[in-house]
Order: structure tokens, then C-alpha cells, then sequence
């Protein structure tokens, strides 16, 4: 039997597609069948999630390595073709009734085959619309194959066969989040968590849509509450602290620009906003390493940017000028002229003066770019303004 995968649709990528894109692509996908594969308990879902998890590394050593791409591209139609065929002579059943359907559909999905998925469930349907497992399949398969305007038709027709389904809401609210269309999800992954009230996947998704709306506060207490259950899931603890220490750094007094976390620290109020989150952090059971190391990485730079630190940002040839010019008015004051050794000492004295006050400067304000001789620590900062607790969005 072919087992063939065509990269390209596996992503949902052109064949053109440049590194930049595919790796954006991989990074995408991972997430959402890594969290499938370790958030669920039907044995069909979670084959099928290992089964693409296993495709994604395939695709990512084959079109991430340009000999290896080569020789995929060259042989890729006529492997698709092949395995196009044997799929369809697959879908050929001895199945009669809705649920035996409903039932190869589900050996295909657990194989990655979303087309055949589809097409037994769909079959199903013909043979009893009632059949509300046979939508939701249908419509899990399209979702496998990015078929979204398809997916949502048929999860909404499992919602109106079973509203009181919590996994049809869920996996509708998924197929909406997953093109970007949080405020839109929502709604159906509150429904979800009111059905099952103690499901903490349920509960992150919700907690990421008040993060995407940009309602940080609530985002956060529903990670937080995440973190506390001691039996929480490891991909749901994981993303919980991942989530609460991005809110920390894109929901306070940061700026919108920054290109890494070191740069990032650009105000007093922002030094004083983030050693109070990185506290609250420190409470928390935050087990990821990787998190716990961003952490660690913006509190060394709130450290950095508390102190003074030495950098001449002048041109030098104007502090030769003035050092020249001083030595000038010490050797003509010790011949006859004491006004000009009086100068002298001025230039020494205030040149000095100016030259610590633009060479040493607090962290923060090299961050911000502030170069005025006399910038107090209450300048106003250069960031945002907002806190968690100010920002009510969404």
C-alpha cells in the first residue's frame, strides 16, 4: 500500500513556498495537533493526531532540506496519484447502515486520511441526517484537510443534532480559532466549559480568547487558576505558564516594538510594573523550563535597566576640542593670563559634569533612546501605560 503525503497540502502551502513560510506553517500546525494529541481521550482523535504529528516532522526534514525537497518534488505527482487511487478503492465498503459508516470514517480519520474520513461520513449522512456523530466526523475531517467553510457547516449540523455535546462546541470553536476568528470562538468555547465545567482545556481556550481580545486581566486569573489544579494536564499547565508570561510582557508598560526581551524595559513604571509580576510569577507552579527561562531572562534585563551603566555615545574629536582647548587656557593662565586658567577649570569642571551626566545613564533610558543631559527617573516613559488590571478590552 502507497503511503504517500503530499507535504504542500499537509500545510496548506503552495509548492513555491519559500523556508520563512513553510517554517511558519510547521510552527502553526504543531501547536494545534500537539495540544489534540495530548488533550483527548478518543482513541480515533489521538491516532489521528500522532499520525500528523509523525507527517509534520516528516515534512519538516523533507522541505526544510533542499536535496531532500528536490527529490520529493520529482516524484510527488505520480505518488499522489498512486495513493489517490488505492484511497478510493479503500473507501469501497461492505457497510449498510449510518453507524458501520460512521465507524470506517473514524478508522480513516485515525489514519490521516481526511479525504476517505470525509467521504464515509458524508455517506452516513446520506443514509440518516439524524446522525449526529456522523456530521461531527464529517466535519472533524474537513478540519484535517482545511476545508473550513465545509467544517463549520457540518459541526454546526452536529451542534443542532446534540446541542448538548461539549466536544461539537469545542471543536467548532477550533475551526473558527484556528483562522484567526477568537472573538467569533468564543461564545462556543464558553459553552463547552459550561458543560463541562471542570475541563481545563475547555478552560485555556477560553482564557486565550480574553488574551487575543486583549482582556488581559481575566485572561490571566483563568491561567492562574489553571496553574493551581494540582492533576492539570502537562500540555495544559504548559501552555497556562507560557500564556500568563506572555500577558506579562505584551500587557504592561512595554512598547509594541521591541525586538527582545533586553530591549524591552524602557520606563521606571515599567521596571516597577514587571518586578511585580515576575514576584506574582515566582508563586506560581510553573514546571516548564523553557518559560521559566523567559522569565529569568526579562528579569535580568529589569535588573540592567535599574542601573547606570557607562556608554559614550558622543563624536570624541569634541571632547579632544574641549580637553585641548582647556590645556590651551592652564598654559597661557600660568604665563600671565589667571582668567583664562580660571576658564580652564570651568571647561575641565563642566565639561566633566556633562560628559558623566550623557555617559552614564539608567538601562532603561538606552532602551528608550533618551540622550538629554538632565533625564530624571520620573521621565515619562516611552511604552505603553496600561497594567492588567487597566486594560478591559474584548
Amino acid at each position: 500500500m502507497t503511503d504517500f503525503v503530499n507535504f504542500y497540502d499537509l500545510l496548506g502551502l503552495k509548492d513555491t513556498a519559500n523556508e520563512e513560510e513553510i517554517k511558519g506553517a510547521l510552527q502553526e500546525e504543531f501547536k494545534i495537533w500537539t495540544k489534540r494529541a495530548s488533550m483527548s481521550t478518543k482513541p480515533d482523535v489521538k491516532q489521528a493526531a500522532e499520525k500528523r504529528l509523525r507527517d509534520l516532522s516528516a515534512a519538516e526534514k523533507t522541505l526544510l532540506d533542499p536535496a531532500a525537497r528536490s527529490a520529493f518534488d520529482s516524484t510527488r505527482h505520480q505518488r499522489a496519484a498512486e495513493a489517490q487511487r488505492e484511497e478510493m478503492a479503500q473507501t469501497r465498503s461492505t457497510a449498510n447502515s449510518s453507524a458501520e459508516w460512521v465507524e470506517r470514517a473514524k478508522q480513516f480519520y485515525a489514519q490521516g486520511k481526511g479525504h476517505s474520513a470525509h467521504y464515509a461520513a458524508k455517506h452516513a449522512t446520506l443514509i440518516d441526517g439524524e446522525n449526529a456523530e456522523a456530521w461531527f466526523v464529517a466535519g472533524q475531517a474537513s478540519f484535517m484537510q482545511k476545508e473550513w467553510a465545509d467544517c463549520g457547516v457540518e459541526f454546526n449540523h452536529a451542534i443542532s443534532l446534540d446541542p448538548t455535546n461539549a466536544e461539537f462546541h469545542f471543536e467548532y470553536a477550533e475551526s473558527l480559532s484556528g483562522l484567526g476568528g477568537w472573538k467569533e470562538a468564543k461564545p462556543s468555547y464558553e459553552l463547552a466549559l459550561q458543560l463541562e465545567p471542570n475541563n481545563l482545556l475547555y478552560k485555556a481556550m477560553v482564557a486565550s480568547c480574553w488574551r487575543h481580545l486583549e482582556n488581559f486581566q481575566k485572561a490571566y486569573d483563568m491561567f492562574v487558576e489553571i496553574l493551581n489544579v494540582n492533576d492539570a494536564v502537562d500540555f495544559v499547565h504548559d501552555e497556562a505558564a507560557r500564556s500568563i508570561i506572555g500577558i506579562i510582557i505584551t500587557s504592561g508598560m512595554l512598547p509594541k516594538n521591541f525586538s527582545h526581551v533586553g530591549n524591552a524595559v524602557r520606563s521606571p513604571e515599567a521596571i516597577a510594573f514587571l518586578e511585580e509580576q515576575l514576584s506574582n510569577f515566582d508563586q506560581l507552579r510553573v514546571k516548564d523550563e523553557g518559560v521559566r527561562a523567559t522569565a529569568a531572562e526579562l528579569r535580568k534585563a529589569v535588573n540592567w535597566a535599574k542601573v547606570q551603566h557607562f556608554e559614550v555615545r558622543d563624536d570624541p574629536r569634541f571632547w579632544l576640542g574641549a580637553a585641548g582647548a582647556a590645556v590651551l587656557c592652564f598654559i597661557l593662565g600660568v604665563n600671565g593670563f589667571p582668567m583664562l586658567f580660571l576658564l580652564g577649570l570651568v571647561i575641565v569642571g563642566g565639561g566633566g559634569f556633562i560628559f558623566w551626566k550623557r555617559s552614564y545613564r539608567y538601562g532603561w533610558m538606552m532602551n528608550a533612546g533618551k540622550y538629554s543631559y538632565f533625564t530624571p527617573m520620573s521621565a515619562e516613559p516611552a511604552g505603553q501605560a496600561a497594567t492588567p488590571q487597566a486594560v478591559e478590552a474584548g
